[in-house]
């Protein structure tokens, strides 16, 4: 998949460095183990580059690999706050994941967001924003149109998704049938995004064998960005929540969540306290302890 190189002049570098100082402090503080500027050496201004000592350029030179040392390993600890265009890593050992790309034997932020390493993938998970599709991601979409050749679906993005008749199982006569008992307006389904063109074009399929409508059930929406902490490290944070409940759970990319079962209520509050405490330390403690007790109704029936 291409990805498109993201450029930030200095004088646009500062003011959002500027905006987000607080939040990245704050996250820098909860973590206690991502990359700290004071670390950084101080170096007198010189009047003229030209005109600097050679011991100078040197001790800046070892400065610099040794910062960039520090971020390599911020990165292996996923502790890492970068910037868009932010040099994640320089090394050929690593995949680019969601929100990076590559640039000769270097990875690339593309958002502003924290750096999460999943074996040899490196991902940016962003601080903030809507959810921007991605092929191959699952999500849980609303159909709000059906046409003579398939559905647009809303999936909780700026862009609507379209699921073509080609992208479900079996043949579809469209002269024959009346889709819209296929799927109608109204509908809620679990699809991958099978394309996102450069122009945003996306289209979603119901092939892959984990894809369906949900016919009855809780929904909850958070934040797209929070996904992975609802998730968790090889899908442990969202195995707890599903072994204390009982409850059939589905977690789309895009921040819509599928709950059933006897205990939904409590699933959904589980959830929603991970949203709101994302960035505590001994989280899937307090969320076990959560889970042992009786909470209110949160969510929509569907």
């Amino acid at each position: 998949m291409e990805t498109e190189k993201i450029e930030m002049d200095e004088s646009i570098r500062k003011e959002l460095e500027e905006d987000v100082m607080e939040e990245i402090k704050a996250i820098q503080e909860k973590e206690n183990n991502g990359f700290d500027e004071s670390d950084e050496p101080a170096f007198e201004k010189q009047e003229s580059p030209h005109a600097a000592p050679s011991h100078v350029h040197e001790q800046m030179h070892l400065a610099h690999e040794r910062m960039e040392e520090k971020r390599e390993e911020s990165v292996r600890r996923g502790k890492n706050v970068v910037l868009p265009g932010d040099r994640i890593v320089e090394s050929m050992e690593y995949l680019p994941g969601r929100n990076c790309y590559r640039d000769g034997n270097s990875i690339y932020s593309k958002r502003l967001g924290v750096v999460y390493y999943r074996g040899h993938v490196i991902d940016v998970v962003p601080l903030s924003g809507k959810y921007m599709p991605e092929a191959d991601d699952m999500v849980i979409g609303k159909v709000s149109e059906v046409q003579y050749s398939g559905w647009t679906i809303d999936v909780n993005s700026p862009y609507r998704a379209f699921l073509p008749l080609s992208g479900v199982r079996g043949f579809i006569e469209p002269s024959r049938t009346d889709i819209s008992k296929i799927y109608g307006v109204g509908d809620l389904i679990y699809a991958r995004i099978s394309e996102v063109t450069p122009l945003k074009d996306i289209r979603i399929s119901m092939k892959d064998p984990s894809t369906r409508k949900f016919e009855n059930g809780r929904i909850i929406r958070i934040s797209p960005v929070k996904v992975p902490r609802v998730i968790g490290k090889q899908g442990s944070m969202i195995n707890l929540i599903k072994d204390k409940t009982g409850c059939r759970i589905s977690v789309g990319q895009n921040g819509v969540i599928w709950i059933q079962g006897e205990k939904e209520q409590l699933a959904a509050r589980a959830i929603q306290e991970i949203e709101e405490k994302s960035q505590i330390q001994g989280l899937t403690d307090h969320i076990g302890k959560l889970l042992n007790q009786e909470t209110p109704s949160a969510g929509v029936r569907i």
